[in-house]
């Protein structure tokens, strides 16, 4: 499993707080890990998402959002050394 400090330098961002709370919860869960994000606008709902799906175990992911959001999650999953079908 991926941490959020390889994460972390992989991607070259620091994590604040709630990013690392929610990637610590996933990391806790039995499969099938369950996750909701309420962070304010800037808040790195994208990154964390994307992060949790990563320290779950997965190097992909389906992500349902709106087209207009499509690059920015595939530019994340791409610094994460992940992929994305959106």
């Amino acid at each position: 499993m991926t941490t959020a400090q390889e994460l972390e330098v992989q991607a070259g961002l620091q994590w604040m707080p709630q990013q690392l709370e929610a990637m610590a919860a996933t990391a806790e869960q039995a499969a099938p890990q369950r996750l909701c994000l309420y962070f304010r606008t800037g808040g790195g709902k994208t990154y964390t998402a994307l992060a949790c799906v990563a320290v779950a175990g997965w190097k992909e992911a389906l992500v349902v959002a709106p087209p207009i959001t499509h690059t920015a999650w595939h530019e994340a999953a791409a610094r994460l050394g992940m992929a994305v079908e959106t």
